[in-house]
Formats: C-alpha cells, sequence, structure tokens
C-alpha cells in the first residue's frame, strides 16, 4: 500500500448539539452516512534541519541542477523558489506531489487526494455520473465501518511513506543526513465528507433554515450547494452540503489550521486516529448548531424528487419523465429541436449512439431512475413500489395497487 517512489527518478536531470424544536416532524429514520478521508495538505520538515540551519540560505546550486522542477511556494518565510515532485499520477492527473522548498530549512509542502489514491489502489473504474466531478466512489462501496478502517489505515501509511521521501530527497539534493522516523508530518487542510446514500439533497435542504452560521450562499445547478459560512475567511471549520452525484448526498467538512493538526494527528494508532475523526465531526457540527444524530432526511415523495430533479435540469417534468421511464433506446433529432439535443447533452442526460445522428440515454439516466424509485410508497398498504418497464408503471408487490408516470 505504499507510494513506491523511485527518488532517483525523480531527481533526474535534464538532460454534539441537539436542535430543541426545530427538526421536522415529518423525518426519516436516521442513517450512518458513509465517512472518508478527501482531499489533505501537509507540512513536511525535520526539527533537526530547523534547529541546524539558522541561516535561511537559498540553495542556488540545486535550483540550476534541477531548473525544470522549478515552482513558487510558500514556507515558514513567505513565498519562495521551490521544486515540485510528482508522487502518484492517476487518470492523468497528480493525485500525490510535494512542493520542496529551496531556502533553508526545506520545509515542503504535500497535497494527497485519498479517494482517487484509494481508487488507484482498488482498482474502482472512474465514475461517469458525477454532476461536477468524478472524486468519489460508487454507491455500492457501502460497508461503512470497512471503509473508514481501510481510509485511517491509509492516511497512516501515506504518511509513513511521505516520511521516507523527504528525508531521502534532503539527503540526495542538500548532503543532510536525517532520521526518517523524526520527520514532521503536520497536516493544515483537511476535506472529511459525510456522504448519506440512496438520498437526494431536497431531503437535507431544512439544515439551512436551523444552522448556526453568518451566511448561506445556495447554487441552483444540478449539486444544489449549500455553502455555509462561505464568506467568512477566519473560519476554521467550513462545512458545505452538496449533490455529489444520483444518490449521493455529501455533507463535507474541511478543517484548517490547528484543528487539522488536532484531529488529523498521524502519530497515533489507527484505532485513535478513527475516534478523533468521530470527535472532529461532533465539535464541527456543533459549531454550527447541529449534531449527527439529528441530521435526518425528510420524507419526500417521488412527484416532489422528479420536479426538483426537471428545475435542476432546466428541462420539462415530462420530458425527464420519458427519459427515465419510457424504455427510450435510441434517440434522433431534426432540425427543429437540435435545442432540446444541446440541453440534452450538455446535461449529459443522453450520448452519442453508434450510428451518426443517433443519441442514447446516458448512465446518468438509469442512475437517476434507481434515485427516484425508492421514493414511490403504495398509498394503500404502505409497501415500497417497483418499476414493471412492461407496464411503464410503479406496481405494489404486496397489494398489486398500479401507479402511473
Amino acid at each position: 500500500m505504499t507510494l513506491g517512489v523511485d527518488i532517483d527518478k525523480l531527481l533526474r536531470k535534464r538532460p454534539k448539539k441537539r436542535i430543541e424544536g426545530l427538526t421536522p416532524n415529518d423525518y426519516g429514520t436516521l442513517e450512518k452516512p458513509r465517512i472518508c478521508i478527501d482531499r489533505v495538505y501537509f507540512s513536511v520538515y525535520s526539527d533537526e534541519l530547523v534547529g541546524e540551519l539558522i541561516g535561511k540560505n537559498f540553495r542556488r546550486d540545486v535550483y540550476e541542477d534541477y531548473y525544470h522542477l522549478r515552482t513558487k511556494m510558500q514556507d515558514d518565510k513567505g513565498y519562495v523558489q521551490g521544486l515540485h515532485f510528482c508522487l502518484c499520477e492517476f487518470e492523468g492527473d497528480e493525485i500525490v506531489w510535494m512542493n520542496l522548498s529551496l531556502r533553508e530549512p526545506h520545509i515542503a509542502i504535500v497535497y494527497v487526494n485519498f479517494i482517487r489514491y484509494y481508487r488507484k489502489l482498488r482498482k474502482i473504474p472512474k465514475p461517469s455520473y458525477g454532476y461536477y466531478d468524478t472524486n468519489f466512489l460508487p454507491l455500492d462501496l457501502d460497508d461503512k465501518d470497512k471503509l473508514l478502517d481501510e481510509f485511517c489505515d491509509l492516511y497512516l501509511f501515506v504518511i509513513s511513506d511521505l516520511r521516507g521521501i523527504y528525508a531521502e530527497l534532503i539527503e540526495k539534493l542538500f548532503g543532510y543526513k536525517i532520521n526518517s522516523e523524526e520527520v514532521i508530518v503536520n497536516p493544515f487542510s483537511v476535506e472529511l465528507p459525510l456522504e448519506y446514500l440512496g438520498h437526494d439533497i431536497a431531503e437535507y435542504e431544512w439544515l439551512s433554515d436551523v444552522a448556526r452560521c453568518k451566511n448561506m450562499v445556495k447554487y441552483s445547478d444540478l449539486t444544489r450547494t449549500m455553502y455555509f459560512n462561505k464568506h467568512s475567511k477566519k473560519i476554521t471549520i467550513q462545512m458545505k452540503f452538496y449533490q455529489k452525484a444520483p444518490g449521493i448526498a455529501r455533507l463535507e467538512l474541511t478543517y484548517h489550521n490547528e484543528f487539522a493538526k488536532r484531529y488529523f494527528n498521524p502519530d497515533v494508532s489507527k484505532d485513535v486516529l478513527k475516534r478523533n475523526i468521530l470527535m472532529a465531526i461532533d465539535d464541527a457540527l456543533e459549531y454550527y448548531g447541529l449534531s449527527l444524530d439529528q441530521i435526518k432526511p425528510l420524507k419526500l415523495d417521488h412527484d416532489t424528487l422528479l420536479s426538483q430533479f426537471a428545475i435542476a435540469f432546466g428541462l420539462d417534468v415530462d420530458i425527464l419523465k420519458t427519459l427515465i421511464y419510457g424504455n427510450v433506446g435510441e434517440i434522433t433529432f431534426n432540425k427543429d429541436n437540435q435545442g432540446l439535443r444541446r440541453k440534452l447533452l450538455a446535461k449529459g442526460l443522453i450520448k452519442k449512439g453508434d450510428k451518426r445522428g443517433v443519441y442514447v440515454p446516458s448512465e446518468l439516466v438509469r442512475f437517476l431512475k434507481t434515485a427516484l424509485g425508492k421514493y414511490v410508497v403504495c398509498k394503500d398498504c404502505g409497501s415500497l413500489m417497483f418499476f414493471d418497464d412492461g407496464k411503464l408503471s410503479f406496481v405494489c408487490p404486496s397489494c398489486g395497487f398500479v401507479k402511473s408516470v
């Protein structure tokens, strides 16, 4: 599970707070969210070097030898020239990188995208149905306890690797031999996503009315993001709630500076790290006047959700119904409905088929069908209804009641 970085290749020269009386009465049952670790920034340094290199000299000789790796960065003294190293690449993007300052005592800044690194290690295919990006795990990875365990393991393994990489770079670039086990790795920005699987952000929109914050910003795109304290730069715990993909409502907590260092201290065991993460969630939600055991989804019916999706897509409800439930196969357009074609393509609801001028529904349509299906409840007996492709209707398996779409 290590990064497996070849240093010689890198240096190749060129050549809980309860909400009393505010929670809606018609909420659903409490569900445990899927917790991962997402994007993290670290500062990496050695106390040995900090104590020895008082002069803060700039190593121009190293800068000239590795001019092709140069980058601008910030260390403890401000902006400075450094060297940029890609430590891990995945799907054409750098998911782990290090910027190393050329000014003594050579502090490094490291970025790690843990979700994408987890996908790389587990060979999980890239999802194609995200509303904004693909930085999330599939819906079927729903063993929440196991997943948090594995992310804690990954977090500690990566930090152990970073210590060794930093020590080796310091020795080969600057000639200082340091003990890798004593290298200090401090997180200063950590994204912690809590994902409610099989749910829509509309079920949690009531939180915007009860959360304690200075300002609230809402967006009307497909993600329907709610930013809490978006414009408050001094806030060290930020929160936003948005629709990551169909069936994934994500509450994202971002910890900065001392809060990140306190809760995500890497010099602990896995069990302690897990407890710290749960404590971090409780403390962050308490800051906003919320608590994890009060974040329950509103009960929404199928038609309400379908209308919400139609508004988000900027489409007529009937067009969306046709795409989702009409067993649509091949779709063609003439010169009079090119506007609709462009809109459906732009929203990711259709894609080009095998034949020229022919389009087919995208994966997003299938996921919308799955996400919406869980909200159709029989009005006679209360059972969950299932969509019958033959009848083009929802059918109750208990009493046989049929509801057309």
